[in-house]
């Protein structure tokens, strides 16, 4: 589940960054504005990851996580409407709010998850999920335009693909919820 929700983040990330400024020019933006619509996101972000870290510490990684993804799905679609200034203020400040969280909550889901005994070996190994999901990500979203003449179907592809990472993320248990189940089972084994 973990590798699902990196696979996810990353696909739809590296889709919509790599194309964003594209997409803001198709649709009207100069291209120092659309630049700036992009710099906007990253300060953003740079806002978004304690706040979301934060919460995580407040409820768990799982949830602040699976709530990030469903955000940033939220903005993606608000993308849609960046024609109009009031589509693409409120694009900027949902999706860049949740568009990095992922990047300091999957640690912590991990640790929560998996505990920390082997977190470097299991980290690395999310990561190859990760690096498929923005080679894919990217990939696909070129080629939907080069059909479809639009970005349209990919930023919504993109939205489905974070809310089933926050789906997939919410499937995640509780290292000490398993680890307690296994003792009593022993426990009662015995």
């Amino acid at each position: 589940m973990i590798a699902l929700a990196q696979f996810c983040f990353a696909m739809a990330a590296a889709g919509a960054g790599l194309h964003l400024i594209t997409y803001l020019i198709g649709i009207g933006y100069s291209a120092s504005r659309a630049a700036q619509v992009l710099s906007m996101i990253f300060i953003l972000t740079a806002v978004g990851k304690p706040i979301f870290g934060f919460f995580a510490d407040r409820v768990s990684g799982r949830l602040a996580l699976a709530v990030s993804l469903t955000v940033a799905a939220c903005g993606m679609l608000m993308l849609l409407g960046a024609r109009s200034a009031v589509g693409a203020v409120a694009f900027v400040l949902v999706y860049g709010s949740a568009f990095g969280a992922p990047l300091v909550l999957v640690p912590v889901l991990m640790v929560e998850s998996l505990g920390l005994k082997r977190f470097g070996s299991l980290s690395g190994l999310a990561g190859l999920a990760n690096t498929a999901g923005a080679t894919i990500g990217p990939i696909l979203a070129g080629r939907i335009f080069d059909t479809t003449g639009s970005y349209s179907s990919a930023f919504e592809l993109f939205a489905a693909i974070l809310v089933i990472g926050g789906i997939g993320t919410l499937g995640c248990v509780p290292y000490d919820a398993v680890q307690g189940d296994r003792e009593a089972l022993a426990a009662s084994s015995a």
